[in-house]
Formats: C-alpha cells, structure tokens, sequence
C-alpha cells in the first residue's frame, strides 16, 4: 500500500496525537493500454484491399469502354457485357470506399468502423464467389487473394482483445486518441 508523503502539518499532528489515523492510500496511477496491434493491422490490409479493388475498377471500366468501342466498329451488340462490367467496377468502388471508412473509423477506436469494414469484406466475399463462377481459371489468383485478406482482416477485426479495446474506448469520458486508461 502506498501512502501519500506526510505534510510538516501531518507530522505535528501525528507527534501531539499519536492515535492519530495515517494519512489515506493514494489512488492507483492509470496506466496507458495502446490500441492492439491487430486493429492496425486489420486497417492495414483493408488500405491495401482497398487500393487493390479500386485499380481493378478502373480496369473493368476500361474493360467496359473497350468492349463498346469493339462494338461500334464490328457492329456487334455485347450491351450486356458492357453493363455487368460497369456494375461489377461500381460495386468494386463501394466496398472500397467502405473498407476505407472503415478502417480509419476503426483505427480510431469506433465500433462503427468495425462494422464498416465488416460489410466491405463480406461485399468482397460476394464478389470473389461472383468471379469464382464467371470468369473461372482467368480469375481464380486474384479471387483468391481476396478472399485470403479478407480472412485475414476479419479475424483481426473481430478478435477478443480487440473487442475488449473497442468496449472500453466507447465508454463516457474516455479518451478517443488511441487507448484508454486501465485502473
């Protein structure tokens, strides 16, 4: 037990009155619990999940783009395949934009950002199973790959530490800047 360092005015007290209660205990000092280091992992790869899904965006729509021109100068009719590209590169950009948000609300301590991201891998998933059936052996590494990461930033994301550190930041009063204080 630690005890709070007497004052010259307790010391006189206690020598004219030696029955006289000890000074109280001080309080615990806080210590500083940083954020684990699986969220900023879990951040970390949906950056990268991001980036990845909006360059292959770009590509489906050049993808889109170049199936039309092929149409205007043959006189084909492959209206169908110009819209699955461009709805698929749409959709490549919503789940990137959700994997951003999420992540940056997440690294900073908001359950929201868990949930975010949560739903940007699970449009990811969806994709990879869409690929998977469609384009087959062409796609099959990239499918792969995104279902490896996404994998990877769930189990991250949704880990007992993690949670612990989720629960506590989103307490009243407590700081939003990383970590929290643990008494």
């Amino acid at each position: 037990m630690t005890l709070v360092a007497e004052t010259p005015l307790d010391t006189i007290v206690r020598q004219l009155d030696p029955l006289a209660p000890p000074p109280p205990a001080a309080a615990p000092e806080p210590v500083w619990v940083s954020r684990p280091g699986s969220v900023l992992w879990a951040s970390t790869v949906c950056y990268v999940m991001a980036g990845m899904l909006i360059v292959a965006a770009f590509v489906l729509f050049v993808g889109a783009s170049i199936v039309r021109s092929i149409d205007n100068l043959t006189g084909s009719d492959n209206i169908g395949t110009t819209i699955v590209l461009i709805i698929n590169a749409v959709v490549n950009f919503g789940a990137a934009g959700l994997l951003i948000a999420g992540a940056v609300m997440f690294a900073g301590g908001r359950t929201r950002g868990r949930q975010l991201l949560t739903i940007g891998t699970a449009i990811c998933l969806v994709e990879c199973v869409y690929w998977i059936f469609i384009g087959r052996a062409n796609t099959i590494i990239w499918t792969v790959l995104f279902v490896i990461l996404s994998i990877v930033v769930l189990a991250l994301a949704w880990t007992k530490q993690t949670s612990e550190w989720l629960r506590v930041t989103m307490m009243p009063n407590s700081p939003q800047a990383g970590g929290y204080y643990q008494f």
